[in-house]
């Protein structure tokens, strides 16, 4: 299902091109991996987003993303500009929260963002204590006329011969 997930979300919605720029969140993880390896496949640039030294390393070393930046670096966001100098074209969103705020504001005009998972999300806190983001997430929706879909869409109309 992991190898489907990414595939899908990454081909159908993401629609990476050769010289374009991919960043995956949680990108160690089973989907997260395989979305890299596609898009390098694609002739893209793979930046992996994961949460800690041994998980980036694994990344980059064995995984062999373009770049791996670690989500809880104190200068994450820095991290990952300089990672993506022609900022993103394509995300392959499986956080949330916090590294989606990062990765926002690079997001090219007319990128695709593939969304797959909120984990950020799942403990089932309240809002974080701060501004409401929504108004301004959505300015640069608009502004920079972003396509952004759930993966498990992707997946539905699929229909695959001879499966019953």
């Amino acid at each position: 299902m992991s190898g489907f997930t990414a595939y899908a979300g990454l081909n159908f919605i993401g629609k990476p091109k050769h010289g374009e720029t991919v960043v995956v969140a949680a990108a160690s993880g089973p989907v997260g991996s395989l979305v890299g390896q596609l898009a390098k496949m694609a002739g893209a640039s793979a930046v992996g987003i994961a949460g800690g030294p041994e998980k980036c390393r694994y990344v980059a070393e064995e995984l062999r993303f373009h770049a791996a930046v670690d989500h809880r670096a104190p200068d994450f966001a820095q991290k990952l500009a300089a990672a993506c100098p022609k900022g993103i074209d394509v995300y392959f969103e499986n956080v949330g929260g916090a590294i989606w705020q990062a990765v926002l504001p690079l997001l090219n005009g007319f990128a695709r963002v593939a969304v797959c998972e909120l984990i950020a999300q799942y403990s089932g806190a309240s809002q974080a204590a701060g501004p409401d983001l929504l108004p301004a997430t959505m300015r640069q929706v608009l502004s920079k006329s972003l396509t952004i879909a759930d993966t498990a869409r992707a997946i539905r109309p699929v229909i695959i011969p001879g499966y019953v």
